[in-house]
């Protein structure tokens, strides 16, 4: 070999050392900005390096806080087959009352799976649009998660759940008052939403129970 042909082999490797570099910096940077991404797939770090790398050039980044799942969560059957176990361990995990699990696709918000809720409520927003004035379309549509601190801010953010949300309240025998709304994505689009409910003998700060049920959401995707 040649001085010049060792000279552009070497070249070569530095470049892919380099590439090698930067992939593992922005994933790292990644991972230390987001406690809801977990690396499990092939599909989930491509995700992971390209947001990595819109943030390394600059390009402007997008309000999402949702948890990122799989790619495979895309795919309805695969969502609908996690969707009731994701949901019932969310609400056991972090001590909430209810729960409900839906799917987004085609504009519309679909119920998958639920925990608690009385069947008339279910029954009431088994689907609806993503242009629907409730929580579920609500979070779908700004990619992000909700929070509702207080019975109040639920009841009066959305007054015309305040049916639903009493009839919910006199079967579990206990006021709801807080919630918690967040989304999925995969591919960059939201594919569900989950709702998770507490009532007062379970209660905590905002934070901590937001947080939790994000992480509960996540660990049951990440299978």
């Amino acid at each position: 070999m040649t001085a010049e042909g060792l000279e552009l082999r070497l070249a070569r490797l530095e470049l892919s050392l380099l590439e090698v570099v930067t992939a593992v910096g922005m994933l790292v940077g990644e991972l230390a900005r987001r406690d809801d991404l977990v690396l499990t797939t092939a599909g989930v770090v491509e995700e992971a390096l390209e947001h990595g790398w819109q943030v390394l050039v600059g390009v402007p980044e997008q309000e999402s806080t949702g948890i990122v799942v799989d790619s495979r969560f895309a795919d309805a059957t695969a969502l609908a087959d996690a969707a009731p176990a994701a949901v019932a361990n969310a609400v056991k995990e972090t001590g909430a009352a209810v729960g409900a699990f839906y799917a987004v696709h085609d504009d519309r918000v679909r119920l998958l799976a639920s925990v608690g809720y009385p069947e008339g409520v279910i029954e009431e927003f088994a689907q609806f649009p993503i242009t629907a004035p409730l929580p579920a379309a609500a979070a779908a549509r700004a990619q992000r998660p909700l929070w509702f601190d207080t019975r109040e801010e639920i009841v009066e953010t959305y007054p015309h759940l305040r049916d639903a949300h009493e009839e919910t309240e006199a079967a579990l025998g206990e006021q709801g008052v807080q919630g918690a709304v967040v989304p999925l994505i995969a591919h960059g689009d939201v594919v569900a939403v989950a709702i998770i409910g507490f009532t007062p003998s379970r209660n905590a700060t905002s934070t901590t129970r937001l947080d939790a049920v994000r992480r509960r959401l996540a660990a049951s995707f990440d299978r």
